[in-house]
C-alpha cells in the first residue's frame, strides 16, 4: 500500500501478474497517483470495504 499525499488521487490496482502489476503501479505513482495494489479479487473486496478510491484498474482475467 502506498500512503503518500492524501491530496493525490487514489487508485486501486487489482493485478495478479507481478511484473505487470509492478510496472503499472510504478507508472501511476510517477503520474501523480497514490496506489494500492492487490493480487486477487478477495483482497480487492476486502480493501474496497474499508477504503475509498478515485479509480480502479482491474484485471478482468483474475483466476478468482
Amino acid at each position: 500500500m502506498t500512503k503518500g499525499d492524501p491530496e493525490l488521487p487514489f487508485v486501486l490496482v487489482v493485478e495478479d501478474d507481478p511484473v505487470l502489476g509492478g510496472v503499472l503501479s510504478q507508472a501511476l505513482i510517477d503520474w501523480g497517483w497514490r496506489v494500492d495494489w492487490v493480487v486477487n479479487a478477495q483482497q480487492a473486496r476486502h480493501i474496497w470495504a474499508v477504503q475509498a478510491f478515485d479509480a480502479v484498474v482491474l484485471d478482468l482475467n483474475l483466476p478468482d
